[in-house]
């Protein structure tokens, strides 16, 4: 729904009495593809394949997509379950957090920043930049292989926290 409202009482010179402001309407509307122009069995294949192929394949243990176009929910299907051992079903319902996406898009970002500064080797020891890391198991992991979840460091195991110094 829309907002519209005109104010009753002046805020400030630029908030004065009687302006008005409107939104346009946002909520999403559920709908079949073809309302939206897509024709559904040319996006359902590749979107299962897709999505099946992350769960099989362990790089997550349930997915959630939502497929939006012009305001109208076109395709909203689950696949997996919350957690590896399959307890839960993941449902379209759920919702999910950014906090794992969060994690790995910042440090990527800022790994290629200092990357391309020349203040960090990718084939560098985890040691040598987070001093905490020395002598634990995390030590000669380097940095290229924990970008690329190569370290062998299982899911939800912390690492070493760099300390202020």
């Amino acid at each position: 729904m829309p907002a519209k409202a005109k104010l009753s009482t002046r805020y400030s010179k630029k908030y004065k009495r009687k302006t008005s402001a409107t939104t346009t309407a946002t909520r999403l509307k559920y709908t079949v593809p073809e309302d939206a122009g897509i024709n559904i069995s040319d996006i359902q294949p590749s979107v299962d394949s897709i999505a099946n192929a992350a769960v099989l394949g362990k790089a997550a243990p349930g997915v959630v997509v939502l497929v939006v176009k012009d305001g109208k929910i076109i395709y909203n299907k689950a696949y997996g379950a919350h957690t590896y051992d399959s307890s839960q079903a993941t449902r379209i319902t759920d919702i999910f957090d950014l906090a794992s996406i969060t994690k790995v898009s910042a440090s990527t970002i800022a790994t290629m920043r200092l990357y391309e500064q020349k203040k960090i080797l990718l084939d560098s020891a985890f040691e040598h930049y987070i001093p905490s890391a020395r002598n634990t198991s995390k030590s000669n992991l380097t940095i290229r292989n924990i970008l690329l979840h190569q370290s062998g460091i299982a899911a939800g195991v912390g690492l070493p926290v760099c300390q202020r110094m």
